[in-house]
């Protein structure tokens, strides 16, 4: 969803998995070619869609603890 909403193919992906910490936990980062793309996908955080899925993640995070993660590209 993330590259389609960037408009680009070369945003780059990455789960991170805990090392250090709560290894139940994971995160995904996002690494974009350039500032245009990340506007492209920032913007559309404020549609329904992203807006739910937002709504989702927040009820989810917590960072209570400190962490160290290991990230796989996508």
């Amino acid at each position: 969803m993330t590259r389609k909403n960037a408009g680009s193919e070369d945003v780059n992906s990455y789960m991170l998995t805990t090392v250090v910490g709560d290894q139940t936990r994971f995160l995904f980062a996002d690494a974009f070619p350039d500032m245009k793309a990340w506007a492209a996908a920032k913007s559309a955080e404020d549609s329904e869609e992203g807006a739910a899925i937002e709504a989702m993640f927040d009820e989810l995070m917590e960072c209570t603890d400190n962490r160290l993660y290991n990230s796989k590209m996508q």
